[in-house]
């Protein structure tokens, strides 16, 4: 699931956080999500194409679990341009940037 670039090691940690999921810093050692744990948490999310509020955490999200704003969704203005749905390409779209942004937060640390 995670790649580690320095020893091969197969730890496999996740985290949470601002609706999205997060790489993990193991005993000092940045984590690379690979090919496969992404397809883990995809299937774990699922697609929804409609905006929802059922995450378990109450807050509006689309597509694989890309967090649109906390708390129920209620015609937000950020909730407009997914009031129509989504394709599953922009999901995957969000998905990506969404490894991307966790990535760069865990480089950052």
């Amino acid at each position: 699931m995670w790649d580690s670039p320095r020893n091969g090691r197969r730890d496999l940690i996740f985290a949470f956080d601002r609706g999205i999921w997060i790489l993990a810093i193991l005993r000092g050692e940045f984590m690379k999500l690979g090919d496969k744990g992404k397809k883990l948490i995809q299937d774990f999310e699922q697609f929804r194409a409609k905006l929802y509020d059922t995450d378990g955490a109450g807050h509006c999200t689309v597509g694989w679990g890309h967090l649109v704003h906390r708390g129920l969704c209620d015609g937000r203005e950020n909730e407009k341009q997914f009031a129509k749905g989504i394709s599953k390409s922009r999901g995957d779209e969000l998905f990506f940037l969404d490894v991307e942004h966790a990535t760069c937060m865990h480089e950052a640390i």
